[in-house]
């Protein structure tokens, strides 16, 4: 019987945003998701700490290894790059170093509507001595759209099957996961069958180990364990991280942004593209300010407001906009300029 060990990946640049912007919108995540879903990267590298965390783990994984052992590791590249200063050791001392294509973190390797193939099969090879289910073109080639729940679920099935095979095997003595915090707490609940709002948060380089036996059970022998993080490295598992609440609900929240073009490009280019597809001819400039409604993270409603000329544009909505978030725009607009009279008028859209 294996024991396996899940370690998530060290800070990526991602997390670094998640992090600025929880202090900035005190940890609202209907405030910071918006925001985040259109800064993130699709597939980030580490961030200046993160590497130092890989650094750090090289003192720690071959400890967990012999030559009877199997590492494993997602395809992002923020989990290769946790693993690659501990690559050299781990080799020396006789472990087989594979990447499973199924391990990604959950949503696949997307931003906001847009997919991307991920890293090649080739370009991973230089790293691993073999993949598992990883297409030529890249991990994420075959994937034309985001990841859905039900499609976790059915990823979720076929890697603890594989899992279960490789124990079954008892070819190994060890077996090391190297992936995402996300997907290690849904791969534990898929595994011993916990309630979905229980989660297990796990800090960068974090490590849970446990004994995992399809017919005794699960003997979980430690969880998040941190003890070789320095304290000044310890990042990923606060409430700042955001872990809590444990269930992700999306919400209906209103933005009030300034510096459009400067601070928030990618939201900058899709309203420009709205208007342009309703020929309607507005220069965003730096005096401008942005009243941008959101569900979850999609863009459901703004409007263009120049207070110093106590100017505003219409109100650009999506058909499925209700009249309550319409109405919470309108008095939005009515707070950053008081003196209006008339509502404005709202021309529906497919944003």
């Amino acid at each position: 019987m294996p024991q396996f060990h899940l370690i998530r990946h060290a800070q990526s640049a991602n997390n670094v945003i998640h992090q600025k912007l929880s202090f900035e919108y005190q940890q609202d995540r209907g405030k910071i998701r918006p925001i985040e879903a259109r800064m993130r990267h699709h597939d980030p590298a580490l961030s200046a700490c993160g590497y130092k965390q890989a650094e750090n783990l090289k003192n720690t994984l071959p400890t967990l290894i012999d030559e009877h052992s199997l590492i494993i590791c997602s395809p992002m590249k923020r989990a290769l790059e946790t693993l690659i200063p501990s690559l050299a050791t781990c080799r020396q001392k006789g472990a087989t170093i594979i990447c499973h294509g199924l391990i990604y973190e959950l949503g696949g390797c997307y931003h906001m509507q847009n997919t991307f193939p991920g890293i090649t099969k080739d370009e991973l090879l230089l790293h691993f001595d073999s993949c598992v289910s990883v297409p030529e073109a890249g991990w994420y080639a075959n994937h034309q759209h985001r990841e859905t729940k039900e499609e976790l679920g059915i990823r979720l099935l076929s890697v603890a099957t594989w899992l279960t095979k490789k124990m079954q095997e008892n070819q190994y003595r060890n077996i090391v996961l190297i992936t995402h915090g996300a997907f290690m707490a849904r791969l534990l609940r898929h595994i011993v069958q916990m309630p979905h709002d229980i989660w297990i948060s796990h800090a960068n380089t974090g490590i849970t180990s446990f004994l995992w036996d399809k017919k005794d059970g699960m003997l979980l022998r430690n969880i998040n364990n941190t003890q070789h993080i320095p304290t000044e490295l310890r990042t990923g598992d606060s409430l700042q991280d955001g872990w809590w609440p444990a269930v992700s609900k999306r919400d209906f929240v209103i933005h009030t942004l300034h510096h459009l073009e400067k601070d928030h490009q990618v939201l900058f280019q899709e309203i420009q593209n709205i208007l342009g597809a309703q020929k309607t001819a507005i220069k965003i400039t730096p005096k401008h300010i942005c009243i941008a409604a959101f569900w979850g993270w999609k863009l459901t409603g703004f409007v263009i407001v120049n207070t110093m000329r106590n100017e505003h544009s219409a109100i650009f909505a999506t058909q499925e906009t209700n009249n309550t978030h319409t109405s919470l725009l309108q008095t939005a607009l009515r707070t950053h300029l008081p003196t209006i009279t008339h509502a404005a008028p709202i021309v529906y859209t497919n944003i």
